[in-house]
């Protein structure tokens, strides 16, 4: 059976944890579906604990990325990010991360992360605040007919 495209907002988290990415998709679903009433249609979340199944599954239609920061194995989102960005140009990328050293942040900025959130407690509020920018963003291409905040 042939993939129908999907025209909505593509959301990807890329992290190391299993428990930390299932959380995040469900904490991000309930809140669109929710807070946003968001149709479950109008956004796709995708989940990976292994860079080289997200990096074949990388759209090159806008999309958002949360990408961590130490993805463990020697392995960095710095790593991901030029391969991201060789495919796509369309997508944004969020680090995200407890890290807090000023030369490694800055080199995630460098190295064309739109933004830096950090892992503590107001982590899903940001991660909104991203979605909602991202929608309400003359770039984003689809329009979804869902409250925006302008």
């Amino acid at each position: 059976m042939e993939k129908q495209p999907f025209f909505g907002l593509r959301i990807q988290v890329l992290d190391d944890n299993p428990f930390y990415t299932t959380l995040y998709k469900l904490q991000l679903e309930r809140e669109l579906l929710t807070a946003y009433a968001m149709h479950q249609n109008h956004f796709k979340i995708s989940t990976y604990t292994d860079s080289k199944a997200f990096l074949s599954d990388l759209p090159g239609i806008h999309s958002i990325i949360f990408l961590d920061y130490n993805l463990g194995a020697n392995l960095t989102g710095l790593d991901i990010m030029d391969k991201i960005k060789k495919k796509t140009s369309l997508a944004k990328v969020y680090i995200v991360t407890d890290e807090n050293n000023s030369f490694i942040l800055r080199s995630c900025l460098d190295a064309g992360a739109d933004g830096i959130i950090f892992k503590n407690n107001e982590l899903m509020e940001l991660s909104l605040m991203v979605i909602q920018q991202t929608l309400s963003s003359n770039e984003f291409p689809y329009q979804l007919n869902i409250p925006r905040n302008n």
